[in-house]
């Protein structure tokens, strides 16, 4: 079923809060000339992929521009106009949109404020203490490596609330709903400090992530700094809870 999301009355927590910088990163011609292709190819969309196409059909490495950033999208994926479906206005071309086996999601790319390293180490003991303390709500908070850079991983389920949904014949659907928050942060060096960049999952539900979670997963995993050809992504020993049953 095709949806078109609608805010409800839930606020969005976020790992980082911040404005955008003004770096703008390079990227490797290579990926820019995938990007180019993918991109014509969109403007001639063809239908909704089926679920073999998703789960087996060719992967195009994509550049999330405007983070230097890049990702194995499936068939069906791409960038949305500066508004979206459900009037939300957003950054022009700051918005990925995806088909999954079970519905659909979208994730916006943010580039955040630089961190320093003690500013980092207070956020790594904060969530750890979370996680501890909140099993039943804290899914996920791991640092590991990405490359030659890090990446910060966060996942959290939110309090039920009704959910709207509209569907292709712009007929509503209301639905009692656990919003899932799931945050990437990828962290490079940069002049003593990191810059963050940064992919929101927004409005995923936690009854959709349980369907699509190996799907996600499998997208997320081939994430990458634009410049880093290292594969190396071996999850470090900062500890991180199950997936909530």
């Amino acid at each position: 079923m095709n949806k078109r999301w609608i805010v409800p009355a839930l606020v969005m927590a976020g790992l980082m809060a911040g404005i955008g910088c003004d770096d703008k990163p390079s990227v490797p011609p290579a990926v820019l000339q995938q990007q180019a292709k993918t991109a014509e190819e969109q403007k001639h969309p063809n239908k909704h992929p089926t679920t073999q196409e998703l789960l087996s059909g060719k992967r195009s490495r994509t550049a999330l521009i405007p983070l230097p950033l890049t990702m194995e999208l499936p068939p069906g994926w791409g960038k949305l106009n500066d508004v979206s479906d459900a009037g939300l206005k957003l950054s022009a071309g700051n918005l990925l949109q995806g088909y999954t086996p079970n519905g659909e999601v979208q994730i916006q790319l943010s580039a955040r404020p630089a961190l320093k390293k003690e500013d980092l180490d207070r956020m790594l003991a904060a969530g750890k203490k979370e996680l501890a303390e909140k099993p039943q709500q804290i899914v996920k908070f791991e640092l590991r490596p990405l490359g030659t850079n890090q990446v910060l991983e966060r996942q959290s389920v939110g309090r039920p609330a009704p959910l709207t949904v509209y569907d292709a014949n712009n007929q509503p659907h209301t639905s009692e709903e656990s919003i899932f928050n799931w945050t990437i942060s990828v962290l490079v060096p940069n002049e003593g400090a990191l810059q963050v960049y940064e992919l929101n999952f927004i409005l995923l539900t936690k009854s959709q992530y349980d369907k699509d979670r190996d799907f996600l997963n499998s997208v997320v995993q081939t994430l990458r700094y634009a410049t880093d050809t290292s594969p190396s992504q071996t999850p470090s020993a900062l500890p991180a809870a199950t997936t909530l049953p």
